[in-house]
């Protein structure tokens, strides 16, 4: 069986929990906002909204027979442009067919999720931290040997 034992913190270990602390609130707002800006972007669909921009934009340069190079000149279209245009197009309509951005999105959603609830999360660390603070004691594992190891 685990034994805790409590001591007392010195003046050095309280300056360094603070910090810890702020640091735990400052990444749990970061990944707060980070979901919310994810999940936000899911209910507007817009990983498939700039894929189906991306297709009517290539559709309409392969029928215009037109690019647009890297000085942002528009040129006529080389039939390697062409045929590179029409690969990227096909492309582009499987990963929408596939639904890949949306998947991706809801991923990152996943593991975001999860990552809060994890032992080390800085939810479970703020408590913990607020905790030892306002008491001023670190609870620590004792070093007592187990029963029967030597």
């Amino acid at each position: 069986m685990v034994e805790f034992k409590k001591t007392q913190m010195a003046e050095e270990q309280m300056v360094e929990r603070k910090l810890m602390l702020q640091v735990a609130k400052i990444s749990k707002d970061d990944t707060d906002l980070q979901l919310k800006l994810l999940e936000t972007q899911l209910d507007s669909e817009i990983p498939s909204k700039l894929i189906q921009e991306d297709i009517e934009n290539l559709r309409s340069d392969i029928e215009g027979e037109k690019v647009i190079d890297k000085f942002g000149n528009e040129v006529d279209a080389s039939e390697v442009d062409i045929e590179v245009m029409k690969i990227t197009l096909g492309s582009l309509e499987d990963q929408l067919k596939a639904d890949l951005p949306m998947r991706k999105l809801r991923n990152q959603i996943s593991n975001l999720r999860a990552s809060k609830k994890r032992i080390d999360a800085p939810e479970n660390q703020i408590k913990k931290l607020e905790k030892e603070i306002r008491t001023g004691e670190l609870t620590e594992v004792s070093n007592r040997a187990m029963p029967g190891v030597q």
